[in-house]
């Protein structure tokens, strides 16, 4: 779904359950807006690791940086994904801070908690 305002361009993408209440609620503060449904198949899509500004883009984030945004994503905080991994939450913090380097098994804790491939935490 895209929602469209005329002065103020505004473009949103909302995929999953709950999309018609978000646009009965866009239509309902804003009657004006105009709402472009957008159906994508997979077969649509390019894989992000098929695009050249994702691959570059990976190639400069440092490992550490990558911890962190796993672990924001994930919703946990230093001392919960140290509770979680059984790696102290000071190791942890290093890594993030990029002060420490992610051993391939210290990856892999890591990544079985975050949800993550541990490949993408290790330094290449």
């Amino acid at each position: 779904m895209q929602a469209l305002e005329q002065k103020y361009q505004i473009d949103i993408s909302i995929k999953g359950t709950g999309v018609q209440l978000v646009k009965d609620l866009v239509l309902q503060h804003y009657p004006q807006a105009h709402i472009r449904n957008i159906e994508e198949t997979d077969d649509e899509l390019e894989k992000r690791e098929d695009i050249k500004l994702y691959k570059n883009l990976k190639s400069k984030i440092a490992p550490g940086d990558k911890v962190a945004g796993y672990r924001v994503r994930a919703g946990l905080s230093i001392t919960e994904l140290a509770k979680l991994t059984g790696i102290s939450h000071t190791n942890i913090s290093a890594m993030e801070a990029n002060r420490r380097v992610i051993g391939l098994r210290v990856a892999q804790k890591l990544a079985k908690v975050l949800n993550c491939n541990y490949t993408d935490l290790l330094e290449v």
